[in-house]
């Protein structure tokens, strides 16, 4: 069972310990999933894939996801769709390496000690990134919550002392 926001998107199929890591490997709980482009509801699987993230640590040890993607065929004649894979939102994005979580949590570490001593902190806690990631991370949130820079897109004269 998974706990959070993963838990009514994914079922665990299996949890073990391998080495110090905790191994979760999970699934969609969706029966049928909607086609992006029609919105009919698809139950034809067409493949699977693999997906390997990383979550917070539990009780000091990692936890790796290792979650199964499915792919679905558009059973509309008319849908320019043949296959598409299932989303899960925010909580897993797409190409994304960590879950949503682990992903803020870091980039809070950054926010408070910064990218190295972050970095030695996070493998401690059992969620490793390297100085540069935990950096980019910081960034990212910042100019997320920054609604506009008054002078880096105007060029203005503040940008260039």
């Amino acid at each position: 069972m998974l706990i959070g926001a993963l838990a009514p998107i994914l079922i665990s199929r299996q949890v073990g310990l391998v080495d110090d890591t905790i191994v979760v490997h999970a699934e969609g709980a969706a029966e049928g999933v909607a086609c992006p482009t029609c919105d009919q509801v698809s139950r034809r699987v067409h493949g699977r894939y693999q997906r390997r993230l990383v979550d917070l640590p539990w009780h000091g040890r990692p936890v790796r996801l290792v979650v199964t993607v499915r792919s679905f065929r558009c059973e509309n004649p008319q849908c320019r769709r043949a296959t598409f894979v299932e989303d899960f939102g925010n909580a897993l994005p797409r190409r994304a390496r960590r879950t949503r979580e682990a992903t803020q949590y870091l980039a809070r570490l950054a926010a408070e000690v910064g990218g190295e001593a972050g970095a030695r902190r996070a493998v401690v806690e059992g969620l490793p990134a390297s100085p540069d990631t935990l950096l980019r991370l910081s960034r990212e949130d910042t100019d997320a919550s920054a609604p506009g820079d008054d002078y880096g897109a105007s060029g203005g004269s503040a940008a260039r002392v």
